[in-house]
């Protein structure tokens, strides 16, 4: 979905859109994702678990009288530890908490400001994972720093931030098309992975409202 026009920032009031976009469209991709998971464990449940660790998250800014984006995204990363569920879950927590302290001091979000926020998020989520085992590639871990990689990469020549979701979607869904070669256990199954199609649901959501 390429569209034409320009948005140069955003506040907190469109971040809060943006994130209800994802939320609803996770929503409507959850048993696609549920029946794409067989790992770590092939319980069937990884849309379910993010779906509601989302949710929460929505719940605390629905309300929000706060167009701050750095104190309405630290919000957002609170209601995502109270709500985080399963792996897939507790890593998108993570990726939330990295991408609320790179956007800490910000009022709007420009496109520096989205580049740092992603690179913040991986880094987070890959430090909080390795801090109790090591981190495993294939999965979510992975999507997400192909996805912060192309912000990063991109913002250099490129402002809006339409486009530069239109980069992180692209990169997401390459990425993940690619997790069955990085473990087995889902070439094996002929599926990519749960979590990473999770991530993308959210992104094409963001995609869809921006």
């Amino acid at each position: 979905m390429i569209k034409s026009h320009r948005v140069m920032y955003i506040d907190g009031h469109e971040l809060r859109r943006l994130f209800m976009g994802g939320v609803d469209w996770l929503s409507r991709h959850v048993d696609t994702i549920n029946n794409l998971n067989v790992f770590p464990v092939p319980d069937g449940d990884t849309g379910t678990n993010m779906l509601l660790t989302v949710k929460k998250a929505q719940s605390f800014i629905e309300n929000l009288g706060d167009d701050h984006i750095g104190r309405l995204s630290e919000s957002l990363a609170t209601g995502a530890r109270y709500g985080a569920r399963g792996n897939s879950g507790t890593i998108l927590s993570m990726l939330l908490r990295g991408f609320s302290q790179g956007l800490a001091s910000c009022e709007v979000m420009d496109a520096q400001a989205l580049a740092i926020a992603c690179q913040h998020a991986v880094e987070y989520a890959y430090d909080t994972v390795r801090s109790v085992m090591t981190p495993q590639e294939g999965t979510i871990l992975t999507v997400a720093r192909a996805t912060a990689e192309a912000v990063v990469s991109a913002v250099e020549s490129e402002s809006n931030l339409v486009r530069l979701l239109d980069r992180m979607v692209q990169a997401a869904t390459v990425s993940l098309q690619e997790t069955p070669e990085l473990l087995p256990v889902l070439k094996d199954a002929g599926v990519v992975d749960s979590g990473g199609a999770g991530l993308l649901a959210l992104l094409e959501g963001f995609q869809r409202v921006v």
